[in-house]
Formats: structure tokens, C-alpha cells, sequence
């Protein structure tokens, strides 16, 4: 299987009171979340968020090693430990 890792803008947000967001219409679908779906929170830096489906997290990273792996031969311990999160959500 082959992951697409292009970007998409979707809209934009806005946190609410309680620190909630809403996903949008368009990349809930596109994506195929579901409610009760867990999501990984991830960020880049300080100026990217990203939310990714616990049960697509091992097909994530692997496809980032895959086309990244100049990225990975440094840290390959902790990709080995996400791996390992991600399956262990699966399982939840």
C-alpha cells in the first residue's frame, strides 16, 4: 500500500472555550473519521499542528521513513517506539 503525502488545505478552525475544534466537513470525509475515532496530535516546530488516525499512525511513519529516510537514520529508535504507540492504539 501507498501512502499519498500531500498536503491539503481544508479550512480553517477556531478553539472554543473548551479547547475544542471541529473537523471539517471535507477532510472528515476524505479521511474517513469517524466519531469516536482516536487521533494522534502531532506538530512541527511551533507552527504546525497535525491530527492523524491512531490506526493509520504505523502506515504514516513508514511512509515518511520511505520517502524521508535521510530523516529517520538519526532517530530510528524513537520511530521504532511510535510504531510501537500506534499499535498499541490499534488494539484499544
Amino acid at each position: 500500500m501507498s501512502l499519498s503525502l500531500d498536503h491539503k488545505i481544508y479550512g480553517s478552525v477556531t478553539v472554543n472555550a473548551k479547547w475544542q475544534i471541529v473537523i471539517p466537513s471535507e477532510a472528515r470525509t476524505h479521511l474517513g473519521i469517524k466519531p469516536g475515532d482516536q487521533l494522534v496530535v502531532t506538530s512541527k516546530g511551533q507552527f504546525v499542528i497535525g491530527l492523524i488516525k491512531a490506526d493509520n499512525m504505523s502506515e504514516f511513519i513508514t511512509a515518511i521513513e520511505q520517502e524521508h529516510p535521510e530523516c529517520f537514520s538519526r532517530i530510528h529508535d524513537g520511530v521504532q517506539d511510535l510504531k510501537r504507540h500506534a499499535t498499541g492504539l490499534k488494539k484499544k
